[in-house]
């Protein structure tokens, strides 16, 4: 498995202030947690990985990390789609989220809405990118299974 992610940060209005694309890493977690409900008898909802938080963390991402190193602001839900053997998940931090301006340099996909009890998925750390509250930040993470 591997993972890709594309970003956006917009103004207000929605005018494209930055963007990147970069690889990310599927953390030892996220590939337990595929592995476990492939096997098991659970509901499409409760297996799905569709919650986007940011953080402020600087370490290399590794494969045992369970968590971002620092998330701030309130998790989103992202919007899930799949095509031939790539999952997506587009997710918007909207305007006040976080409610103060942030220097935002990692990202993680997770099957809850709330830390508690939550499993992340992947995690990537990138430069900083300066999120204003009257910011807004897109993410399009991809999982591609080869």
């Amino acid at each position: 498995m591997k993972g890709k992610v594309l970003a956006r940060l917009l103004d207000k209005e929605g005018r494209e202030l930055d963007s990147f694309e970069a690889s990310n890493i599927v953390v030892n977690a996220g590939e337990a947690f595929l592995v476990d409900h492939m096997a098991e008898d659970v509901t499409a909802e409760l297996f799905t990985m569709k919650y986007m938080a940011i953080g402020t963390g600087i370490t290399d991402p590794v494969d045992t990390q369970v968590a971002l190193v620092a998330e701030v602001g309130t998790r989103v839900t992202g919007v899930k789609s799949h095509s031939g053997s790539v999952y997506q998940v587009l997710a918007t931090f909207p305007i006040n989220n976080p409610t103060a301006e942030v220097a935002i340099t990692e990202l993680g996909l997770f099957n809850q809405s709330t830390v508690l009890d939550s499993v992340m998925f992947n995690r990537l750390k990138f430069g900083i990118i300066t999120k204003g509250t009257a910011d807004q930040i897109e993410f399009t993470v991809q999982i591609t299974a080869d």
